[in-house]
């Protein structure tokens, strides 16, 4: 990640340089932090090269995406360890079964755990080195987190902090069919 930013930086360098008719040995002068809004100004023009629009369009891409999932498997353990939740618990058919208190702590751990889609994917699926209780969380989260990317995944993006919320709610149902099928999902 840190070699594509330095050439991204080098590229907008020499473009910022061409349109500014600066040399470039002198913009190294400049050491402030790549902006998105620096980034779109400098490509905006026709006279940019396919190759450095090419990378910006990956790297601006990527970073819509670097933390879907992190963020979308917070946000179900908050909504499991909220009161709201409750209701939902209660209604299903693990509740009897689980001790509420347990699967609180189990959740605790797992949301600090929580660093990527392998994380999110792990705490979804149950394999056959699980324990009879840990299968019992995992299929009562399952079902707390469809309640919550149905019912309360618009409200949570809308009135969040998040940068790119429009791309959070078109991925929504794929993080759904994620949380209903995780056997078959390994990435968006």
């Amino acid at each position: 990640m840190r070699l594509l930013k330095k050439k991204i930086a080098a590229s907008l360098k020499c473009h910022l340089a061409a349109k500014m008719n600066i040399p470039p040995s002198s913009l190294k002068l400049l050491k402030k932090k790549i902006k998105k809004e620096a980034f779109n100004i400098a490509f905006q023009s026709k006279a940019a090269d396919l190759h450095g629009s090419k990378i910006l369009e990956k790297y601006l891409h990527t970073l819509h995406f670097k933390n879907i999932w992190k963020n979308y498997g917070r946000a179900m353990c908050n909504f499991c360890l909220s009161d709201i939740s409750m209701d939902y618990i209660m209604n299903s058919k693990e509740a009897e079964v689980v001790d509420l208190q347990e699967f609180k702590l189990f959740i605790r751990k797992k949301k600090g755990e929580l660093c990527g889609i392998d994380a999110f994917r792990d705490l979804l699926l149950v394999t056959n080195q699980d324990a009879d209780e840990v299968v019992k969380f995992k299929h009562l989260f399952r079902v707390l987190g469809e309640k919550f990317i149905k019912y309360f995944s618009v409200n949570w993006i809308c009135n969040s902090k998040l940068n790119y919320k429009l791309d959070y709610l078109k991925v929504r149902f794929r993080v759904l069919r994620m949380v209903k099928y995780p056997e078959i999902y390994s990435s968006i």
